[in-house]
């Protein structure tokens, strides 16, 4: 949830804004939100690369980027993840098996090193396909239409 008691906006800041130049307002924005968000970007909904794309506009130090990341996406019917592997003979080795919500790919960069990926949506058990092609490791995982769902009764506290 946003930490709206964070937001330094309230009457008494209306007139410190009023003789700020526009570079001075984009500066104030950045600190402000790097204050906000500082406590855990990736707890508050945003993907490693949000943090690292936003860490780096700013003289922090950024964060470091997996070099074995993979681009994973969904479409209406199946997960994909395209993972980039630079040497062909090193898929005798890889082990890839999925959970259903994570892609977990095994002796990949070296072996016995372990990747965990978190899928964007929950996928079904069986029917998954990998396949290489180009330098490409295309994993393809037909997703779960999970519709059980239950409701909580939100309550007012006075």
């Amino acid at each position: 949830m946003f930490p709206w008691n964070m937001f330094p906006f309230g009457k008494e800041m209306k007139g410190s804004f009023q003789g700020m130049k526009p570079q001075d307002v984009e500066k104030y924005v950045q600190e402000t939100m790097s204050k906000v968000f500082s406590q855990g970007m990736n707890g508050a909904g945003f993907s490693p690369e949000f943090a690292t794309n936003s860490h780096s506009n700013q003289n922090s130090n950024p964060l470091k980027r997996d070099t074995h990341s993979a681009h994973i996406f969904e479409t209406h019917d199946f997960v994909f993840a395209m993972i980039p592997i630079k040497d062909e003979d090193s898929l005798k080795k890889i082990k890839v098996c999925h959970t259903s919500n994570q892609l977990i790919i095994e002796n990949h960069p070296i072996e016995s090193d372990r990747q965990v990926y978190t899928l964007p949506a929950t996928v079904k058990k069986k029917g998954g396909l990998a396949t290489y092609k180009d330098g490409v490791l295309e994993v393809k995982i037909p997703k779960s239409a999970d519709f059980q769902y239950s409701e909580i009764d939100v309550k007012e506290i006075y």
